[in-house]
């Protein structure tokens, strides 16, 4: 059974369940076939009751119930969309085929990716310089430099191919809509990748925050650029970065690209993303974020 030879059943029901009409919100049905599509978390399986309903269990604690898992985070998805169509009468732009495809399929085997260790220094009162290494060599090769307590930051990674110079490899920007809020939305902007996928970066001779600039100067069509609400409380601190609304788009394995997470008062920090995000930008994002949080709430020990 199909809607319009567009949609199968499955599909519809999981539009019924987000609250997507296949009418009104035919440009976010994509929303709903990539829930149908996206990987559980672990331990959790798809369900049906004796009349058919869906449901979802936990094979490890048993629990079962008719929310899905990542209801929050597709959620959260639609309500940008609506709020955006809302607001201009049009959804957002779409970033180029080979780049949502890039940057939503995996390519890279676990053994690649490299233990990376960041250092704190601050130099004023307002820049903050988190010095990045690789092991074993244990040389810097990166540095991300913060202003504002890190409301602000850019990642440079040295130019090795040019042998002089640096390259921006990603931005960051949180703002708070108030002093003290328990809540802020937070931008990352990286540079659009190459046709075959590689993080270049943008080349430049001084420290001068070109992707922030451009972002700011509304020049996005070279850049990518992640979205989300940053939620912080008594116990964590935590972050889901999504790619922008994709009108049309063909089904994915979900449009999250990032998501964090550090329990308060504690070293850790859980921090999950899509392989098209290098592990440097990654470092990048979880080093401003920590470093935010914790010279805001210094008594929690966050760092």
């Amino acid at each position: 059974e199909t809607y319009g030879g567009k949609w199968d059943a499955e599909v519809l029901e999981y539009a019924e369940y987000m609250e997507i009409d296949p009418v009104d919100d035919e440009a976010i049905m994509w929303i709903a076939e990539d829930l149908r599509e996206a990987q559980l978390p672990v331990g959790w399986v798809k369900q049906r009751d004796p009349s058919g309903g869906l449901y979802f269990f936990n094979e490890t604690t048993h629990e079962s119930m008719l929310k899905h898992p990542q209801d929050l985070q597709y959620r959260q998805l639609i309500d940008e969309f609506k709020l955006e169509r809302a607001m201009t009468g049009a959804p957002a732009s779409l970033l180029p085929e080979y780049v949502l495809h890039m940057l939503l399929v995996p390519d890279r085997s676990a053994e690649s990716v490299p233990v990376l260790r960041g250092s704190c220094l601050q130099h004023d009162a307002s820049t903050t310089f988190f010095p990045l290494s690789r092991e074993p060599e244990g040389d810097d090769f990166a540095c991300v430099v913060a202003h504002n307590c890190c409301s602000r930051s850019t990642l440079y990674v040295a130019d090795e191919a040019a042998g002089e110079g640096e390259r921006e490899m990603s931005a960051l920007i949180v703002r708070e809509p108030y002093p003290g809020a328990k809540y802020a939305s937070v931008d990352v902007v990286l540079p659009m990748p190459r046709a075959d996928g590689t993080a270049v970066g943008v080349p430049v001779k001084r420290r001068v925050g070109t992707l922030l600039s451009q972002y700011e100067a509304k020049h996005k069509g070279s850049l990518v650029v992640l979205c989300g609400q940053l939620r912080a409380d008594s116990r964590a601190l935590e972050l889901t970065l999504s790619l922008p609304s994709r009108p049309g788009a063909a089904s994915s394995n979900g449009a999250y690209m990032m998501h964090l997470r550090q329990p308060a008062g504690g070293a850790d920090m859980e921090l999950r993303y899509r392989d098209r995000v290098s592990p440097v930008q990654a470092m990048h994002v979880a080093l401003a974020l920590s470093r935010w949080w914790s010279m805001r709430q210094p008594a929690r020990g966050l760092a």
